[in-house]
Parts: C-alpha cells; sequence; structure tokens
C-alpha cells in the first residue's frame, strides 16, 4: 500500500493529468476544427492532431492503470491483464515522443535559415515528409512496444529527439553568427525558438522519470516511484501548456470558454 507521501505525489499525478487531459483536448479540437473548415489539413495540425490524440489517450490510460492499481490490485497483476497495460502504455509512449520529436524538427526547418544545400532540400521538403513520419513512427512504436530491449530503443529514441533539433538550430545559428545575416523571420519567431528548447527540456525530464520507472528500480507505489509518474503526468501536460500560449489559435477557445463565463 502506497504511504501518505506517496499519495500526495499521486494525487498530484491526477490532477496534472487532468489538466494535460484538458489542454489536449484543447489543441485537438481546435486543430480539428480548422482542418473541417478549411478543408485542408496543414502537416502542421497533422503533427498536432496525431500528437493531441496520442497524449490525450496516454494520460487517461496512466489514470486508468493508476486506479486499477491502486484499487483493483489482485485482477491487475494477473499476467494477461498486466502485460496488456504495459504494451499500451509503452506503444502510447513511444508514439507520443516520436510525435513530440518531429514537432519540433518541423518547426525547426521552417524556422531556422540554412544556407547548405542539404538543409535547404530538407526545409523545402519536410512538409512532404511529414505523413510518412507520422505512419512510420505509429507502425514502429507499435512492434517495438512489445520488445524486451524497451529501455535501449528508448535511449536511442531519447537521443534522436534532442539530437535532431539542437543540430537544426546549431548548424542555422553557426551560418547566421559566420555570415553576420539575421533573418527577420528568424527574430519574428524566436517565441517558436523558446517553446521548441522548453520542449526539449521536458522532454529529457520525461525520458528520465520513465526509464526509472521501466527499470524496476523502486518498489511498487513507493515513494520515488510516486514521484516518477507526477514527473511523468506533468511533463506532457507542462508541454501542452506551451503550445498553447504560443499560437495565438490555441488561446482563442480557453478564451472564448473564460469570456462565457
Amino acid at each position: 500500500m502506497p504511504t501518505l507521501f506517496s499519495l500526495i505525489f499521486l494525487i498530484i499525478a491526477i490532477i496534472e493529468s487532468m489538466a494535460g487531459l484538458l489542454g489536449n483536448g484543447t489543441i485537438l479540437a481546435v486543430s480539428s476544427t480548422s482542418w473541417v473548415r478549411s478543408k485542408i489539413l496543414s502537416f502542421y495540425d497533422m503533427i498536432m492532431i496525431f500528437l493531441s490524440l496520442y497524449r490525450f489517450c496516454l494520460q487517461s490510460w496512466m489514470m486508468l492503470d493508476l486506479f486499477l492499481s491502486l484499487f483493483y490490485a489482485a485482477s491487475y497483476y494477473v499476467d494477461n491483464l498486466f502485460v496488456t497495460f504495459k504494451i499500451v502504455f509503452m506503444f502510447l509512449n513511444y508514439s507520443s515522443l516520436w510525435f513530440a520529436a518531429w514537432l519540433s524538427i518541423f518547426c525547426c526547418t521552417k524556422v531556422a535559415t540554412f544556407t547548405q544545400s542539404f538543409f535547404i532540400w530538407l526545409k523545402q521538403r519536410m512538409s512532404s515528409f511529414v505523413p510518412w513520419m507520422l505512419i512510420t513512427s505509429s507502425l514502429f512504436s507499435f512492434a517495438t512496444s512489445k520488445m524486451k530491449t524497451s529501455l535501449f530503443l528508448l535511449i536511442l529514441l531519447c537521443k534522436a529527439g534532442v539530437a535532431l533539433p539542437l543540430t537544426v538550430f546549431v548548424v542555422s545559428d553557426m551560418q547566421n553568427n559566420a555570415t553576420g545575416f539575421r533573418d527577420p523571420c528568424l527574430e519574428a519567431h524566436m517565441d517558436a525558438i523558446k517553446s521548441v528548447f522548453f520542449f526539449l527540456i521536458l522532454y529529457v525530464t520525461y525520458f528520465i522519470a520513465l526509464f526509472f520507472i521501466l527499470s524496476n528500480m523502486f518498489l511498487p507505489f513507493s515513494i520515488w516511484e510516486a514521484i516518477g509518474v507526477a514527473v511523468m503526468a506533468a511533463c506532457p501536460a507542462g508541454h501542452s501548456t506551451i503550445l498553447i500560449w504560443s499560437n495565438p489559435k490555441f488561446r482563442e477557445l480557453p478564451a472564448r470558454i473564460l469570456c462565457q463565463k
């Protein structure tokens, strides 16, 4: 049974998950509405729909997993049910991490300025790669969610999600410093750049918490496991909040709801 401090952190995790559900639900609703109204699905909205939908499912699944493990432990830890829950959890986790990484890379290539031919080619064709990246990531996540090498794959995914966006920004910044050229469009998108770096911080924090949870280093319902669960719930919710407040389109829906009240 969890201790008092463990229960406190688990309650915090539930509150964070509910906030994440609200944030991702907002992003999903706005992106889907934009798609229906314009009858054209932009590649940015496509990534946002995939990311918010999978995160909504992930945080719902985490809350259900926590509820069953607390109140129906005898049934929950039956082999088939427990394994099924963990496979679905890993699939949603891998997919969400992939989509968040693709969103970061997509924003980087759109905002950054390049002179090298390869990066120019990548920037011009990045949008056409988006559907294939999302589909391939989903299939890869499904295939690897059953594998026993989950921790190794998770490490590779974390490195890819952090290294690729950073590489794009470093190359772009080196070029601008070397030439003395500053793209006005780049300056105008500083908020987008900041949101990407905030995402990278949350991405690494989430990865560390998930790594410790999956490595079974802590006893079930121990204070450290509860802290890890709280961190895992906080990071997607925090990233959703950053996405909402860095994009006027996403801020409109919460603003309209508050005005009606």
